[in-house]
């Protein structure tokens, strides 16, 4: 799952706002997710996206994170 986010970021355009959740039609979990999460935030440090919002579960007592908002800057 490390490559969705940078393939997420890719099909955003500049400037538009994107979406980044868990696709469990190819037997992704949310604790697999988490994968996602760290990359997504390594590209805000970078610059390269600003995270408006990470969505987190109750359900399980994990608080794994289930929806990235974000905004493409680079």
């Amino acid at each position: 799952m490390r490559n969705v986010a940078q393939t997420t970021c890719d099909a955003t355009n500049v400037g538009s706002a994107g979406v980044m959740k868990p696709d469990n039609s190819d037997g992704g979990t949310l604790e697999g997710f988490q994968t996602v999460v760290a990359e997504a935030e390594r590209m805000s440090h970078e610059g390269l996206i600003h995270i408006k919002e990470m969505h987190k579960e109750s359900w399980s007592g994990n608080r794994y994170v289930t929806i990235i908002s974000f905004v493409r800057l680079k």
